[in-house]
Parts: C-alpha cells; sequence; structure tokens
C-alpha cells in the first residue's frame, strides 16, 4: 500500500512540475504569448492615468485563434465597448470572406460563388478585397489568385476523403488499413485539376466600383483564404489606432499574422519578440524576431492543412502553374508594414521557388523574409538577420544560441528539487528511511 500510496503521490508531483515548465517555457520563449512583466487591469486600480491591459480572445472566426493584447489608459466600461466592436469587425469580416457558409443578410463569397453571371451589390469591405487581389495577382506575377476555388475545391475533397478515412479507421487492424487506403488517400489526377483549370482566370472577375458590385463567370468559385485574416488583423488595427487612451498593442490572428503598434510597455528595448514556429514540430520554434511598432509579420506554411499519401506531404497551398501543392520549403515567414497586403504576400513568395522569392523580396522596399526549408536549412533576405533576428536555434546555423535550453533547465530544476524532496519527506513520514541527525526536540 505504501508503495502503492508513494506511486500515486510522485505521479500527481511530477504532472504539477511538467505543468509549471512547460507553461513557463512558452510564456519565456513564445513571442506570441506576451504575460511575463505585466500588469492586469484587474489588478490595478482603474483609472485613466496607469497603465492596464485589455487581452481580447476568440475561437470563433477564420478558424484560427485570434488574441489581442492592449495596453490602454482608460475605463473598464470603454474598454468593454471596444471588445464588442472588435468582435463585430472579425466577425463580419469573418462572414463576408467565407465561401462555405450562408448568413442572413449577409452577401459574401458564398454568396458570388452560388449565383455567377449577374452582379452583386457587396459590402465595401469585400469589395476592396477582392479588387486588392485582382491588383495583387498582376504584381505577384500570378503566383497570388483568388480564382484558383475549382481546384482548391479538388483538392480539399481529396484531403477531407483522407482524414475522414483515418479517423473511421482508428483502432482498426494494420492489414485492414493498409488494405483500404489507396481507395481513400488519394491524389487527384492532372486530368481532373486541368478540368477544374478550365474555370480559373482572374479576367473572369468584373467589378464596378461605383457601387460596389462584383460578378464572376459561370463556373468559377473566388476563394479569399490568402487575405481574409490578414485584411482583418489590419482593419482591428486601424481601429484600435483611433483610441487615443491606447499606447500600445498586438493583434495575434491564429500565430500566422502578427502586428504591433506602440513600443512594448515593459521592456527597456521597447521591441516586440515574435516566435518562428517550427515546421517539424508546432510545440517548438526555430527562432524569435524582434520587430517594431508599424511591423507586421505573416507565415505560410505547409504544416497546418493537409494529408500523406505515399509518405509525402500534399498541402492546402497550390501553385496557379502545375495545379499541385509547392514543395519547394517548409515555411516562409514575411515582414511587412500591411496585415492584407502580407498575407497576399506570403502566400505568394511560399509558392513561388526560392531563388524567385528572394529575388522578389529583395527587389522590394520593406519586405524582408526568411524560409524554412528543412530540418538544418533557412535562407533570409538582405537585410532579414540584421533587422529582425534575436535569435536562432537551429541546428547547423552558426548563430544559433543553446538560452532557451539553459532557461528550460533552470526551470526544471526546482520541479525535480521538489520530487525528490518530496519522495525523501514520504518516505521519513513512513519510517522507511531514517534520517541523519534528529529533528525532534529532547
Amino acid at each position: 500500500n505504501v508503495v502503492i500510496y508513494m506511486f500515486n503521490f510522485l505521479k500527481k508531483i511530477i504532472l504539477i512540475t511538467v505543468v509549471f515548465v512547460s507553461t513557463f517555457s512558452l510564456i519565456a520563449c513564445d513571442g506570441f504569448i506576451e504575460n511575463t512583466n505585466q500588469q492586469s487591469s484587474n489588478d490595478s486600480a482603474n483609472n485613466e492615468d496607469e497603465l492596464q491591459q485589455k487581452v481580447i480572445g476568440t475561437s470563433q472566426y477564420f478558424d484560427s485563434f485570434v488574441q489581442i493584447h492592449i495596453y490602454h489608459r482608460d475605463t473598464d466600461e470603454n474598454m468593454d465597448q471596444l471588445e464588442e466592436n472588435v468582435m463585430e469587425i472579425l466577425k463580419d469580416l469573418h462572414q463576408l470572406g467565407t465561401w462555405l457558409d450562408d448568413f442572413d443578410g449577409v452577401k459574401n463569397v458564398k454568396t458570388i460563388n452560388d449565383n455567377p453571371g449577374r452582379y452583386h451589390v457587396v459590402d465595401e469591405r469585400l469589395f476592396d478585397m477582392i479588387q486588392l487581389s485582382i491588383e495583387y495577382y498582376e504584381e505577384t506575377n500570378g503566383y497570388f489568385d483568388i480564382t484558383l476555388g475549382p481546384v482548391i475545391d479538388v483538392w480539399d475533397n481529396y484531403r477531407e476523403d483522407c482524414l475522414a478515412f483515418r479517423q473511421r479507421m482508428a483502432g482498426s487492424s494494420n492489414e485492414e488499413y493498409e488494405r483500404d487506403k489507396p481507395f481513400y488517400c488519394r491524389v487527384p489526377s492532372m486530368r481532373e485539376l486541368n478540368e477544374a483549370n478550365e474555370n480559373v482566370g482572374i479576367e473572369g472577375i468584373s467589378l464596378i466600383e461605383e457601387n460596389n458590385a462584383v460578378m464572376i463567370e459561370e463556373g468559377m468559385k473566388l476563394d479569399l483564404g490568402g487575405i481574409g485574416k490578414g485584411y482583418a488583423a489590419k482593419l482591428v488595427g486601424d481601429y484600435l489606432k483611433t483610441y487615443d487612451t491606447i499606447d500600445s498593442f498586438l493583434v495575434n490572428a491564429g500565430t500566422s499574422n502578427v502586428e504591433v503598434y506602440g513600443d512594448h510597455p515593459f521592456r527597456e528595448n521597447k521591441m516586440w519578440y515574435t516566435g518562428l514556429t517550427d515546421p517539424t514540430n508546432q510545440m517548438q520554434r526555430f527562432g524569435s524576431l524582434q520587430i517594431t511598432s508599424g511591423d507586421n509579420v505573416t507565415t505560410s506554411g505547409d504544416y497546418q492543412r493537409y494529408y500523406e499519401v505515399n509518405d509525402r506531404r500534399y498541402h492546402h497551398l497550390i501553385d496557379p502553374f502545375t495545379l499541385r501543392p509547392t514543395d519547394h520549403h517548409r515555411s516562409v515567414s514575411l515582414v511587412s508594414s500591411d496585415g492584407s497586403i502580407g498575407d497576399i504576400l506570403v502566400t505568394a513568395i511560399f509558392i513561388m521557388p526560392l531563388e524567385e522569392g528572394l529575388e522578389y523580396v529583395n527587389e522590394r522596399d520593406g519586405l524582408e523574409a526568411i524560409w524554412y526549408l528543412d530540418s538544418n536549412t533557412i535562407e533570409m533576405s538582405d537585410n532579414f538577420e540584421e533587422m529582425y533576428v534575436r535569435e536562432l536555434n537551429l541546428s547547423g546555423i552558426d548563430n544559433a544560441d543553446d538560452s532557451n535550453t539553459g532557461l528550460i533547465l533552470a526551470l526544471l530544476l526546482p520541479g525535480v528539487a521538489l520530487v525528490v524532496f518530496s519522495i525523501v519527506s514520504l518516505l521519513y513520514q513512513k519510517g522507511i528511511i531514517k534520517l541523519p541527525f534528529n529533528t525532534k526536540k529532547e
């Protein structure tokens, strides 16, 4: 019984230690979690002279978790109203940009796709997203194409079939799984993709600026997945900037789109830190950046929406020229000054071959990027490292440091000591061991 009690007690201690270490490692290492050295509005006097923090978070929109940290000198009542307004912006843009769902009284992308061949007068924000996408189709030499919907639809159907099969077969025998896998986990034929591509073409979109009217040709499908989240982050940021009582903020749209404004309130260097997700393990990062007010970091990668066939990964970012997912690199992170433009460009740059992407970024002012090629290789644009890199923790990179390892070990040691102390205490209480000194008073 003593052994069982010790075992259960030890498991509880270890669990507490793991949670402790994991939480503080994330807080210390992940630039998207800005909880250190901050004063919550709930813990401070609520007056307009003290800097307070307001955190807004939601997972209702864009299939992502959106989190916003606001540092302000305002009342709770005003910040509560601001939160309602921010949530309304996110909801509106989610509903306008989706091609999957209908909403009462909303003319959105699905409305346009379901009713081709006639004009639809739409919200000015949706019109702006479509117009911006057409402009950047030309700017990116056709790599960013919102009319690729029919081809994307084909890949989405194959991916969903495979993922549904894997879910159904969970727990089945390996023999049964391997027998049926080729029927459900497949890639579309080029014939099928070429047929879908017959309904692709930016020239099939017609716009009337006077009344924000949009029309597409029969068979077309628009997909604003490459701009929607970035556009929403930018509009939220623009709205927050209208408040004189807000000193600074960070908008984090699903870790793939981060925008900062103002100085970081609790760091001497005033910088904001953002993590770079390791595509091979999303719980880790291969480095971090330091950015300043007005910077926006957008990321595209192959590790979020994908399925595998014959050990090859097929992700959701489709090359409009090959009609297939690219395999040039695992992720690209781009620093720019505009979230909506950054979202467009990082999608296009991810699809481009590395040499073309590097040339594209290096030839344009206000853009810098980093490419994660594989577990040992990265590439950076000309000024990226000097301007933005805080640290790199990738094997094979000369300037990698072990600061995070040291930090984690430092956090781990108290937990280990706690476990050892608890075991010794328990054994002593049960009379199994005796201490080398007398703890009782005579």
